[in-house]
């Protein structure tokens, strides 16, 4: 099960922005503080949903597929920092992280602001 492989991983990201311990929802959401969430999303672990807010998930696409999607958005930069795709808005309200897991994703969404 590699959506698991890095449940500790997302549990130290959470306890670094001093969010709470992880919520499993049994449905994604679309959105998270009106970031899109990729089509077809799983495994999603809230943090919290007040801000600071962290909320990761698994989804099916490759990395490179979700990085097309998410570079849709404006304003934002985009590193490769530890074989992750790392995406940050201008506004530095907030930042996503790529990774592969298994024969897909994962995606970190950090919502400061």
């Amino acid at each position: 099960m590699a959506p698991f492989k890095t449940l500790g991983k997302m549990i130290a990201v959470g306890v670094l922005l001093g969010v709470s311990s992880p919520l499993f929802a049994s449905v994604c959401p679309s959105d998270f503080h009106q970031l899109p969430v990729m089509e077809n999303a799983s495994y999603c672990q809230l943090f919290d949903d007040k801000l600071p807010a962290s909320l990761s998930y698994h989804a099916n696409q490759s990395p490179q597929q979700a990085l097309a999607f998410y570079q849709q958005l404006t304003d934002i930069s985009v590193q490769t920092e530890k074989d992750r795709q790392v995406i940050r808005h201008a506004s530095g309200n907030w930042l996503l992280i790529i990774s592969a897991d298994g024969e897909g994703s994962q995606i970190d969404m950090l919502v400061k602001q």
